[in-house]
């Protein structure tokens, strides 16, 4: 079968391109404890399709944009000795992801010498503009209760601000996701290759879903596309790019103001989504949601993690980058930043400050900082140089809605979003003297490693949630220290969930002590600081543990009504509660409003 598909090209690269753009959002394969790992691993999967085919069958060519991605994974591998990490993972998994995108970028490269750009950017908006719409569906289909068949593809959010998220489970990556797709609708409205009678029901159905998803970037996305529409109009000479992008003007402006009208006509007829939701409250399948438009979470006190707890999160990593502006801080180093340096709980837990360029400048310094826009740079040169190709329109649409929403969270922290906007970064290449002789060999060596290492990670995740399946403490520890050693990307994961399965008592407590310090120093979640204090004062570090019990309380006082035995086992060690209770009283007043959670059983 392998054969056949590499001897027909066309028709299976075209096939594995257009389908990274669709199965990868909406698979519903949903294992803890990552819940997007098999969002990552069928983009993976078809990268390397693509790759491989493609490199095989055609004279690979470079991508010269793509070079300051490597001398990103050049500056990565340095840090690796100028800030060693608790676990190699924090910078061989970047260093992999980044090249990972490089070979997507030279894929890309490469299918553009092969098949026209048009060819490829009709065959892709086909792909996205489908899954846009069956997200669509299965956003709603949870606003108005998921029949039983769909509860394991559907994802169930909950709370009145939830919002629709088809079954990712990330509300904003379903915002992304169909929005880029909508633009590509766009594009193929524009190139006469989709009816307007088949456009317009499927444009206001797809706009009904972006405005009950809550996501508050939409109105970014469209103003953006509509800045770029108009410089671009501005820019080209060609008088049919001018008419085309006139019509795109015309649509863009339509469709923008059909889903600010939706913001105020959606909750007029609530009853329409939320039938009997009151009557089926009993049923585990019921809808959850109300009727909550971009506007109303926009302006609601209730949705607390908006643009000012960001804007503070985009502070401390500036104070961090000026106070280390050459180097950073090393990569995997915001969550204890914001431990160390929140005392007023504002931000909580969180891995990254929410803006690429942010976290790029404190963990990876100016040089960091400088590459990535550089990069950047490079590819608005790219478009620049190509103002008369229109076929690039969507290219730049779709790299646009990831690259605002990479100034707002990090999307390019999963590959779902980071290979299909490499391969696209690829398209953007037009020269043809870009073949070099050691690419091919190079390329083809790199995707059978990650083909390798992809079998390698999949089998290692599928041992974890196996393991944590069986609860039972005794197989989780044994299993998970084999997972650890084979594994060295899922070494981190393996190990934490390892702490968390582990009982706070005396039993073997320097080792439990050691990989506690070792789990808090990576990731200084609220489980994890709680359960390490418990094990300082039991192993006679009262002090020190008191310590960190309560910088910990000052920087997630929400964490004080989660039970003990959530975070450090209780039930298993006397010596634990006594040190806890000790503790609470001593806090009582200031910190802990429902401490009888800490000593709950």
């Amino acid at each position: 079968m392998f054969n056949r598909i590499l001897s027909s090209p066309p028709k299976w690269l075209l096939l594995f391109v257009g389908l990274l753009f669709c199965v990868p959002y909406l698979q519903s394969f949903y294992s803890p404890p990552v819940a997007h790992f098999f969002h990552e691993w069928f983009a993976a999967v078809l990268g390397v399709l693509i790759c491989l085919v493609a490199f095989i069958q055609h004279q690979v060519q470079l991508s010269r944009t793509s070079l300051w991605l490597l001398g990103l994974v050049a500056l990565i591998g340095a840090q690796f000795f100028i800030h060693p990490p608790v676990y190699a993972a924090s910078v061989v998994g970047p260093m992999i992801y980044l090249l990972g995108a490089w070979l997507m970028m030279t894929a890309g490269a490469t299918l553009r010498q092969h098949y026209t750009l048009n060819t490829l950017m009709i065959w892709i908006a086909w792909f996205a503009l489908l899954a846009s719409f069956v997200q669509a569906c299965f956003g709603l289909l949870q606003l108005i209760g998921t029949p039983d068949w769909l509860t394991q593809v559907i994802a169930q959010p909950k709370g009145s601000f939830a919002g629709l998220m088809g079954n990712m489970r990330q509300q904003n990556h379903f915002a992304d996701q169909v929005t880029f797709g909508l633009m590509a609708g766009v594009y193929l409205l524009a190139s006469h290759q989709i009816s307007k009678k088949v456009f317009i029901p499927l444009s206001v159905f797809i706009l009904s879903a972006l405005a009950l998803s809550g996501s508050r970037s939409v109105f970014a996305y469209f103003s953006v596309a509509l800045l770029l529409t108009m410089l671009w109009y501005f820019v080209v000479t060609e008088i049919s790019i001018k008419q085309a992008l006139k019509r795109i003007l015309l649509i863009l402006c339509l469709l923008l103001i059909v889903f600010t009208a939706l913001q105020f006509i959606l909750p007029l007829i609530p009853q329409l989504f939320t039938h009997d939701v009151t009557s089926a409250a009993s049923s585990t399948n019921a809808a959850t949601l109300s009727v909550v438009t971009t506007v109303q979470r926009a302006t609601s006190s209730v949705d607390t993690f908006g643009l000012g707890v960001r804007v503070e999160l985009w502070k401390t990593a500036i104070t961090a980058f000026l106070a280390h502006p050459l180097l950073g801080l090393g990569l995997d180093s915001f969550a204890v930043l914001t431990w160390r340096t929140d005392q007023g709980g504002l931000m909580g837990y969180t891995m990254h400050s929410h803006n690429l360029l942010t976290e790029i400048a404190m963990s990876l310094g100016f040089f960091g900082l400088a590459l990535l826009l550089i990069y950047f740079i490079c590819l608005a040169k790219n478009f620049w140089q190509q103002s008369n190709t229109l076929a690039l329109w969507p290219v730049l649409m779709m790299m646009s809605v990831m690259g605002i929403h990479a100034l707002l969270e990090l999307p390019f922290w999963y590959l779902h979003f980071l290979l299909p906007f490499a391969l696209l970064a690829g398209l953007t290449e037009e020269q043809t003297n870009h073949h070099i002789a050691w690419v091919k060999p190079v390329a083809l060596f790199a995707v059978v490693l990650m083909a390798i290492l992809l079998l390698n990670t999949s089998k290692s995740y599928a041992l974890i949630t196996s393991t944590i399946k069986t609860q039972v403490p005794f197989q989780v520890m044994q299993r998970l220290y084999v997972d650890a050693g084979k594994n060295p990307l899922m070494k981190p994961l393996a190990e934490s969930i390892l702490n968390d399965y582990l009982p706070a008592n005396e039993a073997d407590l320097a080792k439990k002590l050691r990989l506690s310090q070792k789990v808090m120093e990576w990731r200084p979640y609220p489980r994890a600081i709680f359960k390490h204090a418990v094990l300082l004062a039991l192993s006679g570090k009262t002090d020190q543990g008191e310590a960190v019990f309560f910088s910990a309380l000052k920087a997630y006082p929400e964490a004080s009504a989660m039970p003990a035995k959530m975070y450090c086992r209780t039930d298993s060690s006397v010596a634990t509660k006594e040190i806890l209770q000790a503790w609470i009283a001593k806090y009582q007043n200031g910190y802990l409003p429902t401490c009888s959670a800490l000593i709950a059983r």
